[in-house]
């Protein structure tokens, strides 16, 4: 009975050091995606909204993301008028493959007249649109699609920002 035990403590210990182990190994393949990613296109419907960009962190519960985005006054008005609505929000659902296929959603939304480099914001308005972004990422590149409503174009592009 005592050596049962023994084997039984023994397993357990071997099979929890095991899921600690697999979450670190997932968490340090995740590392190479952290970073800033600004936003580049080469669309000729659209014009690219300034400041966007994507922040991935690894945490000590695994990968976090920002979205620094913009839809455009007339999408979210239905007015004519030009300009674009800025909005800073955390990524909900973010999961990354080990193949690089990247998705995350993103939610309600409180739009600002100027882009979140500014320190001085004026809300502007919300949505409560719920965006679905699916892609690829490579180490240095983010290629993404948006379904949703307030989807302003299809397909966009990011790229790693690298320190200098």
């Amino acid at each position: 009975m005592r050596k049962a035990i023994q084997i039984l403590v023994t397993f357990c210990f071997l099979f929890n050091a095991n899921i600690v182990n697999a979450d670190q190994i997932r968490k340090n393949s995740l590392k190479q995606f952290a970073g800033v990613y600004r936003c580049s296109s080469n669309h000729k419907r659209h014009a690219i909204p300034p400041d966007q960009q994507i922040v991935l962190e690894v945490s000590q519960t695994g990968l976090k993301g920002t979205f620094f985005g913009a839809n455009s006054v007339a999408q979210e008005t239905g007015d004519a008028e030009e300009g674009w609505l800025f909005f800073e929000v955390p990524m909900s659902s973010l999961e990354i493959t080990d193949d690089g296929k990247i998705s995350f959603e993103v939610g309600k939304r409180i739009f600002y007249s100027e882009p979140a480099s500014l320190k001085k914001r004026q809300n502007v308005g919300l949505s409560r649109t719920r965006l679905l972004y699916e892609g690829m990422i490579r180490k240095d590149e983010i290629r993404l699609n948006c379904k949703g409503e307030g989807c302003w174009t299809d397909l966009t592009m990011f790229f790693k920002r690298v320190k200098k």
